[in-house]
């Protein structure tokens, strides 16, 4: 035994103990800003979206309501019915908790505050509309005019849907953006998964250097660093897993949305319809509703027969609930500094036998 094994000693256990302090820094910022952004994702975003998809729906029945009303006669009696206020509950509801829970900032903000806006000129115009309809002599044709001017603040380019829409878009955005933000890039996998390479190569040979230099077979401590090693490793590239989950549950979200809408169209259809069916009998009344109403009836479509819905709320249930249990996985970060700090114990005690072992061969 020389000197430079004692130097030698040292060196390797500093070199593994850095490693392992450098792994362990790495590997809990990957994690953990992984899973953060999958249980922000389960608390806010996907709940965000899915009331704005429910409050645009409920809007669309809501209108579909309150025409049915008027075109059975109904609204004679009780005006736009418990139906469309109903809806309009849900979907004032489900907006006060998307502001509660506004993923887009200030300008998502001032964008809800148009729609409440917007929103509440609606309801007071279908309220309009219901008590002109029951007035005597030209009650019916009012009620018609003040239903028309409702429908348009809810489906003109600039309408409450249509605004809706952009408050959908720009939570999405901010959705897609945070989980961009917490995908593992190259240079924060290597800054866990480089020096733990690094870590578990350098064990083993480091038994193989004690094996050669003091001719013990095995060491039981550094054997089980090295298996510790290995498990952190393993609990660390969970992250991929799960970035992979909360990438399907993005794209199942988007293709929901779009069933969403798809299934908002042809409900919305069949309440033009009615409308186009409201109007053409007022209008012969009037003989001419202008050129805006012409061009309402002459593009209106036929609509399929008893639009349904194919399970959408089920499955935007269950990737809520796929979105929170990657986001539930977050719990398991403490495992990654109690495996490194049994790591740092492990080898610590593993080098400690063969330093002692030293000290007694050069002692005179």
């Amino acid at each position: 035994m020389s000197l430079d094994t004692r130097r030698l000693l040292h060196l390797l256990r500093a070199t593994l103990l850095g490693l392992t302090a450098i792994m362990l820094t790495g590997a809990t910022i990957g994690y953990l800003r992984v899973h953060d952004a999958a249980e922000s994702a389960g608390r806010r975003s996907v709940p965000v979206l899915r009331e704005i998809s429910t409050a645009r729906t409920a809007l669309v029945r809501a209108d579909r309501e309150v025409l049915r009303s008027f075109r059975t006669g109904a609204a004679a009696l009780i005006g736009a019915g418990d139906g469309y206020r109903d809806q309009l509950s849900i979907a004032a509801q489900s907006l006060t908790r998307v502001a509660e829970a506004n993923l887009a900032g200030d300008a998502g903000g001032r964008q809800l505050q148009l729609v409440d806006s917007l929103l509440a000129t609606y309801a007071a115009s279908v309220e309009q509309a219901a008590t002109q309809h029951r007035l005597p002599g030209g009650g019916p044709v009012l009620g018609a005019a003040d239903l028309w001017q409702a429908s348009r603040l809810l489906h003109s380019a600039d309408g409450v849907l249509r605004q809706l829409d952009q408050v959908a878009l720009s939570q999405r955005e901010a959705f897609r953006g945070a989980l961009t933000q917490a995908r593992p890039t190259t240079a924060s996998v290597l800054f866990w998964l480089l020096p733990g390479g690094v870590l578990l190569l350098g064990l083993l040979g480091v038994q193989w250097l004690f094996w050669r230099r003091f001719r013990r077979r095995f060491n039981p401590w550094l054997l089980a660093a090295t298996g510790a090693v290995a498990g952190l490793l393993l609990l660390t590239t969970t992250v991929f897993g799960s970035q992979r989950e909360l990438d399907s549950v993005r794209d199942g979200l988007e293709h929901n949305v779009a069933q969403r809408l798809r299934l908002d169209a042809e409900i919305d259809a069949e309440g033009q319809r009615w409308l186009g069916e409201l109007v053409r009998q007022q209008c012969k009344e009037i003989r001419d509703c202008g050129p805006s109403v012409g061009t309402f009836l002459a593009g209106l479509h036929p609509t399929p027969d008893g639009p349904a819905e194919p399970g959408l709320t089920e499955e935007a249930g269950r990737l809520a609930g796929q979105v929170r249990e990657v986001g539930g996985r977050g719990a398991w970060w403490p495992g990654i500094p109690v495996l490194a700090a049994l790591v740092l114990a492990l080898v610590l005690r593993g080098f400690q036998a063969r330093l002692a072992e030293y000290r007694s061969r050069v002692r005179p």
